[in-house]
């Protein structure tokens, strides 16, 4: 599926807020149950923690149809996932 300019700019911008996000949450989120897992993300709110990174992004394209939402690890080094976390 091609995208267009606009719509990679719309979900560049939602996965950046997303990313900024959760670098806010994740202090928390290091001394919860939740730590190594994978989170989630869709308009700025940790939606689910799921187990594996595939697993993760498979229910962000169940969950929010095309829609742009974003996954990160809860671990003390956050990584910027990009794009990539968007499929």
């Amino acid at each position: 599926m091609k995208h267009t300019k606009t719509e990679i700019a719309i979900q560049n911008t939602e996965v950046e807020a997303n990313y900024q996000a959760f670098k806010k949450v994740l202090p928390e989120l290091m001394k919860s149950k939740h730590k190594g897992q994978y989170a989630l993300m869709h308009k700025c709110q940790v939606k689910e923690f799921i187990a594996g990174f595939h697993e993760a992004v498979t229910s962000g394209n169940k969950r929010f149809k095309g829609k742009p939402f974003s996954v990160q690890k809860v671990d003390d080094k956050p990584v910027h996932l990009g794009i990539h976390s968007i499929y």
